[in-house]
């Protein structure tokens, strides 16, 4: 122990970026594989930060105000510490464990018994061997029910998650092929999740998973409180009717006979349903009052939408379902990926939340830690709601909050969408939305904070990043994409050109930004705005030199290219002597903030010897600027592909670009697809033998063929090249090729083999396998995944999502 004693720990922390309260915190600073939190201690410091679990051998900043615990491995103590705060309650507790569906069961089961239970459950998947303990350390005296779930991806992890849960009830969804890498077989897999139960008094599981069943039986001792179809079973299941909106389930239990409908028709919904009947039987809950709230249960997809809204607002859509701690993770969402100054939320009542006394002093304290200027509510639970701080308004509907939209005025603001089902706020997050047609790209920000992850593992110690975002982030959405890579600590960001960098500053991104192309004209506002150029010319060195000098500006950050065999832009070898003579003159007025070159092919092995070669004039460039001027300016020279295939060369710093947004030319780093264009099928029609379809008259049909007409064209960067069988899109778990030639609007594709095939139908375009991938579709028109990325139009829809 080092510093402080007596202090009161209120608040656990284990990722820098979501920090709301900083008295009473405590942050452990966890080592992953691709993260130390040690490396974020003194911004946690400076964020205010007092309390903090670290590795023994971690060197201790000498700060009398700080407290700070040296253990052998802070995952560990934060287990330790969960499992002691466990202990001192004696709630009923019920466990979940499964391949599939927990998270879904957990939120079911919270929706079923909110109003019989004061109820504390995990904040949407925290399942992990950090998610556990975060979330059992939310119990409180007041709570009577406590529901949490427990997920493994190898041997030995439930044990810890079991000592901190101890489950009275578990729950085992299912046993399929989820995670299965890190088990010999499902065998195996089922032996290690069982543990979760090994201390608990009932465990509930459906009967037709056979082998779980017998293992269950064989070597657990507990109350099993199995369901399936017979009266063998607790809950014998009579009979199940589907139809195409819903599920009437008729059931038996203790001989007397019950029935159910809920919104879906799947088999998984079915059996996650049926989970949450049973224990709300065993928690003795009116069954009336059950009914009713299945026929409400909520689609949940774990996912926040952030995507355009009118008059340059941000929308951030989560109306699906309210409580207090959704809001809270809502909020954090906001806060990480919106840099807009004024922030708004559209509140509706809360599910389960009616009886807790201090819920208006708890929202005040949460929309005053994240800077909400606005707050909209909707229903009787927050009629009166007032805050000194916060613009209020209240409406007693949502049909009339829509009614008077138009005079709440929103402009150039982030929008927070939150409401209980009931409310159907998906009707505001509609006339909030920007209009655009139907086809939409998905950004999977998790996925791309994974892929940046993937190669800052790889990197050395101290080796800094300059993440690309040039050409709108490579199709993606530039400022949202800038404020994850914000957030992610990244050293610098690059854009192409200025007009780009003032988008980002006004945005409220804060990460110094070099820009690859500037012209004399622009210096004025890349001063003015603090965007750093690059500069590749003895005529763009005067220009700034010149410009600094009459301003006057000392020291301004510029970066100097140096041209090793690309012959694009930079200087060259015979360059290097009036560089040297004019930047003496400059050197009061600029700062060399890094020189940097290009590989010509880093991705392509047969070129190695000439990469090789680049890297060499590089070296000789630098060691001469070094020996010129003073030493300590960055160097870079990798790309993406540089990182995986000439690791030797990382130096000061690399540049990130294709490689987050799940493209890995060198095939060598494994990374998650970012990107996913998606279409929809607008007409489907059957042509006969010797019929043409689309301009040109270039297909024509050989048989009696059923064609489907998609909302997407050359018009949207769906490229004409793809026409006659070049390009393939994914519809209903099969491909279908492209016929005739594609349209500014719309392409058409060949859907005959394809069964159950109807309007309306969602169409991928590229995106995750077995959908085609980006870098195929490239290779089908001779072209490269940047193209095909790049080109797409800014008519389509971005859409953000995070879990």
């Amino acid at each position: 122990m080092h510093g402080q004693v007596g202090l009161r720990i209120r608040h656990l922390l284990t990722d820098s970026r979501k920090i709301k309260h900083t008295e009473g915190a405590l942050f452990f600073a966890l080592k992953g594989m691709r993260f130390d939190g040690h490396s974020f201690i003194q911004d946690l410091i400076e964020k205010g930060v007092r309390c903090f679990i670290v590795n023994r051998n971690f060197e201790l900043p000498e700060l009398k105000s700080l407290s700070f615990i040296r253990v052998d491995d802070p995952l560990a103590a934060l287990q330790k510490l969960a499992k002691h705060h466990r202990e001192q309650f004696d709630t009923t507790v019920i466990g979940i464990t499964g391949s599939n569906g927990k998270t879904i069961v957990k939120e079911w089961l919270y929706h079923i018994l909110k109003d019989n239970f004061n109820i504390v459950r995990s904040p949407r998947s925290y399942n992990s061997q950090i998610g556990v303990p975060l979330s059992v350390w939310q119990m409180k005296k007041e709570h009577n029910l406590a529901i949490f779930e427990a997920g493994i991806s190898e041997e030995g992890e439930m044990n810890r998650l079991q000592e901190i849960i101890q489950p009275c009830i578990g729950i085992f969804t299912n046993l399929g092929s989820a995670h299965d890498i890190g088990f010999i077989n499902e065998q195996h897999k089922l032996t290690e999740k069982s543990i979760l139960f090994k201390d608990a008094d009932f465990l509930v599981y459906a009967s037709e998973y056979r082998e779980a069943d017998s293992y269950f039986t064989s070597n657990l001792d507990l109350i099993k409180i199995r369901w399936g179809e017979g009266e063998q079973f607790k809950l014998n299941i009579e009979s199940i009717i589907s139809s195409e909106d819903n599920t009437i389930i008729i059931a038996s239990w203790d001989g007397e006979e019950y029935n159910i409908e809920i919104p879906f028709n799947d088999k998984a919904s079915i059996e996650n349903a049926i989970h949450c009947w049973v224990i709300s039987f065993m928690m003795k809950v009116d069954q009336l009052k059950v009914k009713e709230a299945m026929k409400h249960l909520p689609s949940l997809s774990n996912r926040l939408e952030m995507k355009a809204g009118i008059n340059g607002c941000t929308l951030i859509d989560d109306s699906y379902s309210n409580d207090f701690q959704s809001l809270e993770i809502a909020l954090d969402f906001l806060n990480r990926q919106n840099k807009k100054d004024t922030r708004t939320v559209i509140l509706s009542g809360f599910e389960g939340e009616s009886e807790r006394s201090n819920i208006k002093e708890q929202l005040a304290e949460l929309f005053e830690s994240y800077n909400i200027s606005r707050l909209i509510t909707v229903g009787a639970m927050f009629e009166e709601l007032e805050f000194p701080k916060i613009e209020c308004i209240h409406y007693p509907s949502t049909n009339v909050l829509i009614a008077n939209i138009s005079k709440l005025h929103f402009r150039n603001e982030a929008i927070l969408i939150k409401g209980a089902r009931s409310y159907a706020f998906e009707k505001i997050g509609v006339e909030l939305s920007r209009q655009s047609h139907q086809t939409i790209l998905e950004i999977d920000l998790q996925a791309m904070a994974f892929n940046y992850q993937q190669y800052k593992s790889r990197l050395k110690p101290g080796t800094k990043i300059m993440a690309m975002v040039k050409a709108f982030a490579y199709g993606s959405g530039i400022t949202e994409v800038a404020g994850l890579i914000e957030d992610l600590k990244a050293n610098y960001l690059t854009v192409a050109y200025p007009d780009e960098g003032v988008v980002l500053r006004e945005a409220g991104i804060k990460t110094p930004i070099m820009v690859m192309n500037s012209a004399s004209g622009d210096c004025e506002r890349m001063v003015q705005f603090s965007l750093e150029p690059e500069i590749y010319s003895i005529e763009l060195l005067k220009t700034w030199a010149e410009f600094l000098e009459h301003k006057p500006l000392q020291h301004y950050p510029i970066h100097l290219k140096i041209d090793t065999g690309m012959n694009r832009l930079g200087f060259k070898f015979d360059d290097m002597d009036v560089l040297f003579e004019v930047l003496k003159d400059a050197v009061p007025w600029v700062k060399i903030a890094s020189v940097f070159s290009h590989l010509a092919s880093s991705d392509n092995l047969q070129h190695r010897d000439f990469v090789l070669k680049q890297i060499e004039r590089f070296k000789k460039a630098v060691a001469i600027i070094d020996f010129h001027f003073e030493e300590g300016t960055l160097k870079h020279i990798l790309n993406s592909s540089g990182v995986a295939q000439y690791p030797e060369a990382q130096m000061d710093m690399v540049r990130l670009g294709i490689g987050m947004y799940g493209v890995d030319p060198s095939k060598k780093i494994p990374l998650q697809q970012v990107l996913t264009l998606k279409s929809f099928i607008s007409q489907i029609k059957t042509i006969q033998e010797g019929e043409t379809v689309g301009y040109g008259r270039s297909w024509v049909a050989k048989q009696e063929t059923k064609v489907a007409i998609i909302g997407i064209g050359y018009g949207d960067g769906y490229s004409r090249s793809f026409s006659n069988g070049k390009g393939k899109v994914y519809i209903n778990g099969s491909m279908a090729k492209v016929i005739g030639n594609v349209c500014m609007d719309m392409t058409m594709v060949d859907v005959t083999s394809i069964e159950g095939v109807e309007e309306g139908m969602e169409v991928v375009i590229f995106g995750a396998s077995p959908a085609p991938d980006v870098n195929d579709l490239a290779k089908a028109i001779d072209t490269i995944a940047y193209e095909v990325m790049t080109g797409i139009s800014g008519r389509i829809k971005r859409v953000f999502i995070s879990e």
